[in-house]
């Protein structure tokens, strides 16, 4: 590995033409009201400078990344949510989509509105229909149940499918911010559920953190396990048990939990298998260029490097032969 320079992006166009919305519904992403925020307000609550605008392709959130954060930060978030946006439609997840902007002297990202006058709840609400639910997929699924009985009407085995390629998706990116507001559900007019847009990639990739190893001077010794150990030690990732915080011991079960329900229900194989062979990083990249960002050529090859071997996790662990002591309901997922 080679030390990089600083400058992950470079020629984003920006718009001109944006003004703050006023006069909008603050309450859109939130199933309780909230009181009118424009400096702080958005998806993320926790990002400082979030503002809901109207643009020329309609209204959205800006998330700005100001001066809490330095310049390679932003980059490497900014390219973060565009590579990922490009992953996604290769292997068949929504995502929300992002643009790079700059409003008022403040760059970052706006994020399109996908909700409309749907409501969208967290993953910890939508499990939160019974206190003795976690967060994971098999209680996402015992809270459908309960949803039901409420009249709604939910597709099991397509919600089951779009979680389980969120899984996927995190373990082949290393995604490391995946907690639970991050996940996402669409309770739409006609009672309908399903799984919303994904949003929030910006710590893929092991995030920042890769500067971290790029400014030390020992770096050709890091190997990718060394990557992988680190990102697992601080991630929150969804999973398929109880807790979404990650360790090595939980990244190792749940690529085993992949491989295992994927033998188990052919929907889940059959999306798995699309999305080994879809996933891209080089094409992303090359669609960046094309909408006028670059992309330092080292960050390329170390993503590159990450998803070939994460790919190979899960195949390996597909060959394996897996046994479990104690089979329950969990395993009839849909």
């Amino acid at each position: 590995m080679e030390k990089v320079e600083q400058g992950i992006l470079k020629n984003v166009d920006k718009f001109n033409d944006i003004k703050l919305a006023k006069g909008i519904d603050m309450t859109l992403y939130a199933t309780k009201e909230r009181k009118v925020n424009l400096s702080t307000f958005g998806i993320s609550t926790e990002t400082y400078g979030d503002k809901w605008i109207i643009t020329p392709k309609g209204r959205g959130i800006f998330k700005s990344y100001d001066n809490f954060f330095s310049e390679k930060t932003k980059n490497i978030r900014v390219c973060n949510e565009l590579l990922c946006q490009e992953l996604c439609k290769q292997v068949g997840i929504r995502c929300a989509t992002y643009e790079p902007a700059e409003i008022d002297g403040m760059q970052g990202l706006i994020t399109y509105d996908f909700v409309g006058k749907n409501k969208l709840v967290t993953l910890k609400d939508f499990v939160g229909i019974s206190k003795k639910l976690d967060c994971n997929l098999f209680d996402c699924v015992v809270a459908v149940d309960k949803y039901i009985q409420k009249g709604y009407f939910v597709e099991i085995k397509q919600l089951v499918i779009d979680l389980y390629k969120i899984i996927v998706f995190d373990t082949l990116t290393l995604q490391t911010d995946r907690h639970v507001n991050n996940i996402n559900f669409l309770f739409q007019k006609d009672k309908k559920i399903k799984v919303a847009d994904l949003i929030d990639n910006e710590f893929a990739f092991c995030g920042e953190r890769i500067f971290k190893w790029l400014d030390d001077e020992e770096i050709e010794k890091f190997t990718m396990d060394d990557i992988i150990s680190e990102h697992v030690a601080e991630s929150k990732i969804f999973t398929f048990d109880g807790s979404y915080v990650a360790d090595l011991k939980r990244f190792k079960s749940n690529l085993e939990n992949i491989a295992f329900y994927a033998k188990k229900h052919p929907a889940l194989k059959t999306a798995l298998n699309n999305i080994i062979k879809n996933i891209n990083p080089t094409k992303a990249f090359m669609e960046l260029k094309k909408q006028g960002v670059e992309v330092n050529p080292y960050y390329q090859n170390y993503v590159t490097q990450i998803v070939d071997n994460t790919k190979n996790m899960i195949k390996n662990h597909m060959h394996m032969r897996v046994y479990r002591q104690e089979l329950d309901d969990v395993e009839n997922i849909y």
